[in-house]
Protein backbone atom coordinates (compact mmCIF):
# COMPACT_ATOMS: atom_id res chain seq x y z
CA UNK A 1 0.00 0.00 0.00
CA UNK A 2 1.38 3.42 -1.24
CA UNK A 3 0.66 6.44 0.69
CA UNK A 4 -1.12 9.09 -2.07
CA UNK A 5 -2.23 11.68 -0.32
CA UNK A 6 -6.13 12.40 -0.71
CA UNK A 7 -5.71 12.07 -4.60
CA UNK A 8 -7.77 8.98 -6.15
CA UNK A 9 -11.19 7.46 -6.14
CA UNK A 10 -11.07 4.73 -3.44
CA UNK A 11 -8.65 6.31 -1.07
CA UNK A 12 -8.74 6.32 2.74
CA UNK A 13 -7.60 7.54 5.35
CA UNK A 14 -6.39 6.55 8.48
CA UNK A 15 -6.42 7.76 12.20
CA UNK A 16 -2.58 8.76 11.83
CA UNK A 17 -3.46 11.06 9.09
CA UNK A 18 -2.15 8.46 6.27
CA UNK A 19 -4.05 8.19 3.19
CA UNK A 20 -3.97 4.61 1.68
CA UNK A 21 -5.13 3.41 -2.11
CA UNK A 22 -6.27 0.00 -2.34
CA UNK A 23 -4.29 -2.12 -3.82
CA UNK A 24 -3.97 -2.55 -7.80
CA UNK A 25 -5.78 1.07 -8.06
CA UNK A 26 -3.01 2.96 -8.51
CA UNK A 27 -1.04 0.31 -10.87
CA UNK A 28 -4.29 0.36 -13.10
CA UNK A 29 -3.86 4.57 -13.36
CA UNK A 30 -0.11 4.15 -14.44
CA UNK A 31 -1.05 1.32 -17.34
CA UNK A 32 -3.53 3.60 -18.94
CA UNK A 33 -1.26 6.28 -19.46
CA UNK A 34 -0.06 5.85 -23.65
CA UNK A 35 3.55 5.39 -23.02
CA UNK A 36 4.01 4.99 -26.80
CA UNK A 37 3.78 9.00 -27.11
CA UNK A 38 6.87 9.63 -25.75
CA UNK A 39 8.43 12.38 -27.19
CA UNK A 40 5.50 13.82 -28.99
CA UNK A 41 5.55 16.91 -27.48
CA UNK A 42 8.83 17.91 -28.72
CA UNK A 43 7.12 17.21 -32.38
CA UNK A 44 3.91 19.05 -31.47
CA UNK A 45 6.16 22.02 -30.34
CA UNK A 46 8.14 21.74 -33.79
CA UNK A 47 5.29 21.57 -36.14
CA UNK A 48 3.93 24.56 -34.08
CA UNK A 49 7.33 26.40 -34.53
CA UNK A 50 7.24 25.61 -37.98
CA UNK A 51 3.44 27.19 -38.44
CA UNK A 52 4.97 30.46 -36.82
CA UNK A 53 8.19 30.67 -38.98
CA UNK A 54 5.93 30.12 -41.99
CA UNK A 55 3.03 32.65 -40.57
CA UNK A 56 5.44 35.23 -40.02
CA UNK A 57 7.49 34.46 -43.61
CA UNK A 58 4.16 35.29 -45.19
CA UNK A 59 3.57 38.54 -43.14
CA UNK A 60 6.79 39.86 -43.70
CA UNK A 61 6.50 39.34 -47.62
CA UNK A 62 2.49 40.73 -47.58
CA UNK A 63 4.25 44.01 -45.44
CA UNK A 64 7.03 43.99 -48.18
CA UNK A 65 4.78 44.60 -50.70
CA UNK A 66 2.39 46.63 -49.06
CA UNK A 67 5.72 48.99 -48.54
CA UNK A 68 6.44 48.69 -52.55
CA UNK A 69 3.21 50.03 -53.17
CA UNK A 70 3.52 52.85 -51.34
CA UNK A 71 7.02 53.37 -52.61
CA UNK A 72 5.32 53.31 -56.33
CA UNK A 73 2.61 55.76 -55.17
CA UNK A 74 4.70 58.27 -53.85
CA UNK A 75 7.64 57.92 -56.43
CA UNK A 76 4.06 58.51 -59.02
CA UNK A 77 2.37 61.33 -57.04
CA UNK A 78 6.00 63.28 -57.48
CA UNK A 79 6.70 62.30 -60.89
CA UNK A 80 3.17 63.82 -62.12
CA UNK A 81 3.62 67.01 -59.87
CA UNK A 82 6.69 67.89 -60.73
CA UNK A 83 5.60 67.05 -64.76
CA UNK A 84 2.44 69.54 -63.95
CA UNK A 85 4.15 72.27 -62.34
CA UNK A 86 6.43 72.20 -65.56
CA UNK A 87 3.93 71.60 -68.20
CA UNK A 88 2.27 74.61 -66.42
CA UNK A 89 5.28 76.66 -66.42
CA UNK A 90 6.27 76.06 -70.15
CA UNK A 91 2.58 77.33 -70.57
CA UNK A 92 2.44 80.35 -68.91
CA UNK A 93 6.45 81.15 -69.34
CA UNK A 94 7.48 79.65 -72.41
CA UNK A 95 10.96 82.12 -72.41
CA UNK A 96 11.37 81.21 -69.09
CA UNK A 97 14.62 79.50 -68.42
CA UNK A 98 14.46 76.13 -66.05
CA UNK A 99 16.42 75.96 -63.01
CA UNK A 100 20.10 74.35 -63.33
CA UNK A 101 18.63 71.10 -61.44
CA UNK A 102 16.28 69.82 -63.29
CA UNK A 103 16.36 68.05 -66.60
CA UNK A 104 16.63 69.41 -70.08
CA UNK A 105 13.23 68.09 -71.75
CA UNK A 106 9.75 68.13 -71.71
CA UNK A 107 7.01 67.39 -68.82
CA UNK A 108 7.19 63.64 -69.01
CA UNK A 109 11.17 63.67 -68.98
CA UNK A 110 11.16 65.35 -65.64
CA UNK A 111 8.62 62.59 -64.91
CA UNK A 112 10.97 60.30 -65.03
CA UNK A 113 14.00 61.84 -63.80
CA UNK A 114 11.97 62.25 -60.83
CA UNK A 115 10.43 58.57 -60.94
CA UNK A 116 13.75 57.41 -61.03
CA UNK A 117 15.24 59.26 -57.69
CA UNK A 118 12.57 58.20 -55.61
CA UNK A 119 13.33 54.26 -56.61
CA UNK A 120 10.64 53.44 -59.69
CA UNK A 121 10.83 54.00 -63.50
CA UNK A 122 8.19 55.59 -65.47
CA UNK A 123 6.07 53.05 -67.61
CA UNK A 124 3.59 55.78 -69.33
CA UNK A 125 3.62 59.52 -69.40
CA UNK A 126 0.31 61.33 -70.77
CA UNK A 127 0.23 65.29 -71.15
CA UNK A 128 -3.01 66.95 -72.04
CA UNK A 129 -4.30 70.73 -72.34
CA UNK A 130 -7.32 71.18 -69.35
CA UNK A 131 -8.93 73.72 -71.53
CA UNK A 132 -7.77 76.37 -68.68
CA UNK A 133 -4.87 78.94 -69.99
CA UNK A 134 -1.69 77.79 -68.12
CA UNK A 135 -3.46 74.48 -66.57
CA UNK A 136 -2.75 70.92 -67.68
CA UNK A 137 -2.80 67.53 -66.79
CA UNK A 138 -0.64 64.94 -66.27
CA UNK A 139 -0.83 61.02 -65.56
CA UNK A 140 2.11 58.72 -64.91
CA UNK A 141 2.59 55.62 -64.69
CA UNK A 142 5.62 54.38 -62.02
CA UNK A 143 6.48 50.66 -61.43
CA UNK A 144 9.00 49.68 -58.44
CA UNK A 145 10.49 46.01 -57.64
CA UNK A 146 9.17 44.65 -54.85
CA UNK A 147 10.28 41.17 -53.21
CA UNK A 148 6.75 39.94 -54.48
CA UNK A 149 6.98 41.31 -57.64
CA UNK A 150 6.73 45.11 -59.79
CA UNK A 151 4.31 47.69 -57.50
CA UNK A 152 2.56 49.48 -59.94
CA UNK A 153 0.90 52.79 -59.20
CA UNK A 154 -0.51 55.59 -61.23
CA UNK A 155 -0.96 59.70 -60.42
CA UNK A 156 -2.81 62.01 -61.63
CA UNK A 157 -1.48 66.07 -61.21
CA UNK A 158 -3.16 69.23 -62.38
CA UNK A 159 -6.39 71.06 -61.94
CA UNK A 160 -10.14 69.18 -60.99
CA UNK A 161 -12.37 68.56 -64.20
CA UNK A 162 -15.05 70.28 -62.32
CA UNK A 163 -13.14 73.05 -61.43
CA UNK A 164 -11.48 73.91 -65.10
CA UNK A 165 -15.22 73.95 -65.52
CA UNK A 166 -16.29 76.36 -63.23
CA UNK A 167 -12.88 78.38 -63.76
CA UNK A 168 -14.02 78.82 -67.50
CA UNK A 169 -16.92 80.74 -67.16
Amino acid sequence: MGSRGSRGAGAQQHAGGAVSTPPGRAGRAWRRLPHGDRGSGTVLVLGVAAVVVLVAGLLGVLAASFLAHARAQAAADLAALAAAERLQRQSVFPDDAEPASAPAGGPCVLAATVAERNGGRTTGCETGASGTAGFGTVTVQVTVDGPAGAARARARAGPSPVAVGRRAT
